[in-house]
């Protein structure tokens, strides 16, 4: 009884310390917004003049008369390229409107509580501040939740395409020179030779479109591997074990890719298109799929030992190791499974 009429009978809580809180949390959104806005707007700027780069080679390599299979696939998967990035300008520009609508928002929620707070400073009525601040708190979270979903989208595009801009530009280069200057691996080399003849001369459509698809995913493999043991050979001195172990791990993932690939060259070349069957497309279609994996895995490797990244150094070579190692399994078991059907 004691404590119930204390509780009763102590001061009501300070209102204003909790609308502080409140308020604290949409200026730091406020905040985000406008940092997400400026990296877009960067983002679509670097993407439109790559693209722009990316049109003028293609139009040189179309302007070369040439009959080499490498690079008229070059020039194929470059036009595809630079048409899906243009859709993706379109869809920066939705984000930063997006973006847009949620700071103007935002900044008029601010000030409502910034004018709020000073009401409460100068008329401090418990009833009625604890009803403000109530209703301002049931409010918050779900708008709160759906500004840092939109932020951490607008982070993804932001890298997903920077990453896809690297490749095009790497793509464009690869028709302008030799291709033995380009692709160092010689195994990865003959094997997108082969690829691209193949995409050549074929009649089927779907074969067309799955080595379309092996021979982009194979350069880019190629491409992030290559990445990849110069960031390793940086680090080796920081952590020689661990270093040697992920090194390990890089090669085996990208002959495993390389492994999957040549297999599925070999199954369109012998299937050919008069008996081409249906078990036998999509046998080809996951053979490209686990050659994905090990690719994604070689990409998500090459981001987290980046140096600029906020996770220790510790935690991160342990989640590379252990996805390096799962990716190299899973894939290695799936492989030998479509090998025996």
């Amino acid at each position: 009884m004691k404590g119930w009429l204390k509780k009763l009978l102590s001061p009501a809580e300070d209102p204003r310390k909790t609308y502080s809180s409140v308020q604290e949390r949409p200026q730091e959104l406020l905040q985000k917004v406008v940092q997400a806005r400026a990296n877009l707007a960067t983002t679509k700027a670097q993407l439109v003049a790559k693209v722009t780069q990316a049109k003028q080679k293609h139009e040189q390599l179309q302007s070369r008369s040439t009959q080499d299979p490498f690079v008229l696939q070059i020039q194929e998967t470059v036009a595809q390229e630079v048409k899906g990035l243009e859709l993706e300008v379109a869809g920066l520009d939705q984000e930063e409107q997006g973006l847009a609508l949620i700071e103007q928002h935002l900044t008029t929620q601010v000030e409502a509580l910034s004018a709020r707070h000073e009401t409460l400073e100068a008329k401090h009525q418990a009833t009625e501040a604890r009803s403000q601040a109530r209703k301002a708190l049931e409010k918050l979270p779900g708008e709160l939740a759906e500004v840092g979903i939109a932020l951490e989208k607008a982070e993804l595009m932001s890298g997903s395409i920077q990453a896809r801009t690297s490749v095009l530009e790497h793509l464009a280069n690869l028709g302008t020179v030799e291709t033995s200057t380009t692709i160092r691996d010689p195994a990865a080399r003959q094997l997108a030779n082969r690829y691209a003849a193949g995409a050549v001369l074929t009649q089927s459509e779907t074969q067309k479109r799955q080595l379309e698809q092996g021979f982009k995913m194979l350069l880019e493999m190629e491409y992030k591997y290559g990445q990849l043991q110069s960031i390793l050979v940086q680090r080796q001195e920081a952590n020689p074990p661990v270093v040697t172990l992920i090194t390990a791990l890089v090669d085996e993932t990208y002959r495993q890719g390389l492994s999957i690939l040549e297999d599925g060259l070999e199954l369109v070349e012998t299937i050919g298109s008069p008996g081409e069957t249906q078990p036998q497309r999509l046998r080809m279609d996951d053979l490209l799929h686990q050659a994905g994996r090990c690719l994604v895995a070689l990409n998500q490797t090459r981001i987290e030992l980046a140096p600029a990244t906020s996770t220790s150094d510790a935690a991160r070579m342990a989640k590379v190791t252990e996805t390096l190692q799962k990716t190299a399994k899973e894939v290695r078991e799936a492989q030998q499974v479509l090998k025996s059907h």
